[in-house]
Formats: structure tokens, C-alpha cells, sequence
């Protein structure tokens, strides 16, 4: 029967000893952002779970490890926290990125699902439309159109 490793323990271990582990510095700090990262990448993440990785971090360990978050995995990272947020597809680097943080520490909430309606709305008004009237149907006035048969 093979016995099995808590890892936690070790990475405990380790971060209490840290002059006997100087060699692998740059492996355990390069470890830690793999781990979150892969954390975020879950199919399960959600909002909560960012908020308690922040809290079990501390937010500047979370600031510094989301400095290095790769590029082309903040929009899918914030489409899992965040699904509505309509800056997701034309956002630079630093503007998901201070989402992500603002997000994460409270300071904002996720995007409301807007409406059906409301999309129209706002679709017509950015291209420079105005927003279409309301149109009320009109009667039919044909004399054929109230005519009875015998």
C-alpha cells in the first residue's frame, strides 16, 4: 500500500525553512503563481473563489501574483467571474487586469445580464442612431376588411 504526500504540509514546511531551501527560490515563487493560476483556471471558479484566494493571500501577494497572470488568460479568468462585463473582448491588459482586483477585493460586483431590450437600445445609440420609436399598429381602414359573409 502506498502512502501518499500532503503536499500542503511540504509547501508548509518549506515556507517555514526557507534558508534551507534558498536553491529553489525561483521554482517554489514560480510554483505558487502556477498553483493560483491553475486554481483560476478551474471549471468550477467563480466570484467567491476569487475573493478567497485574495483573503487567503493577502491582497499584496495577490496583486504581485496577478502581475503575473499571462496575458491571454485574464479574459477567460474574467469571463468566469465576471460573465457580462462589456470591456471583456476590447480591454487591454491593464484594464482586466484592475477588473480582476476590483472584483476580487470588493470594490465592485459583477455586471448585470443586460436585457434584450436594452441591448437594442444601446446598439442603436453607439453606432450613432438615435433609438428607434415606438410604433403603434395601425388600423386597418378597407371596407373589404369589415365585410361579413351571408
Amino acid at each position: 500500500m502506498a502512502l501518499q504526500i500532503d503536499g500542503f504540509s511540504v509547501l508548509n514546511s518549506i515556507s517555514n525553512h526557507t534558508g534551507v531551501f534558498e536553491s529553489v527560490k525561483a521554482v517554489a515563487e514560480k510554483a505558487a503563481i502556477d498553483l493560483v493560476v491553475r486554481q483560476m483556471k478551474g471549471p468550477a471558479f467563480s466570484l467567491g473563489n476569487l475573493r478567497e484566494i485574495e483573503a487567503a493571500l493577502g491582497a499584496e501577494a495577490f496583486l504581485l501574483i496577478t502581475d503575473q497572470l499571462p496575458v491571454k488568460e485574464l479574459p477567460k479568468i474574467l469571463k468566469k467571474v465576471d460573465p457580462h462585463f462589456a470591456e471583456l473582448k476590447t480591454a487591454n491588459q491593464s484594464g482586466l487586469l484592475t477588473r480582476i482586483r476590483s472584483l476580487s477585493s470588493g470594490e465592485a460586483e459583477p455586471t448585470i445580464k443586460p436585457t434584450a431590450a436594452s441591448k437594442r437600445a444601446s446598439n442603436s445609440t453607439e453606432k450613432g442612431k438615435a433609438a428607434p420609436k415606438e410604433t403603434k399598429p395601425r388600423a386597418l381602414s378597407s371596407k373589404a376588411m369589415g365585410a361579413k359573409r351571408k
